[in-house]
């Protein structure tokens, strides 16, 4: 399980003028060890394009081992971001 969190990849949150929930959801998650974020909040941060190096790693874990937390928006949402990021060609 990832320990490292999105802050030690990206760096400290920097506050904005521009809130939003996906901005609160994302700075409430910022400190939290990866393997410790919710489904929906790894498919969260794959989708901003966020710390994918140790997000997507965590999110293949997983996937392999068929974890379900009910945090999901919908069915299959990580296994869609998952796809996604890796479809993309993103550096990781």
């Amino acid at each position: 399980m990832e320990t490292r969190t999105v802050a030690d990849i990206e760096g400290d949150w920097v506050d904005g003028d521009f809130e939003s929930s996906l901005i609160t959801r994302c700075r409430a998650s910022w400190y939290v060890p990866v393997g410790e974020l919710s489904n929906q909040m790894l498919a969260t941060f794959l989708r901003q394009g966020i710390a994918i190096n140790i997000v997507l790693a965590e999110a293949k874990r997983r996937l392999d081992i068929n974890y379900v937390d009910e945090t999901e928006l919908y069915d299959e949402e990580l296994e869609v971001a998952v796809k996604k990021i890796s479809q993309s060609g993103a550096p990781l």
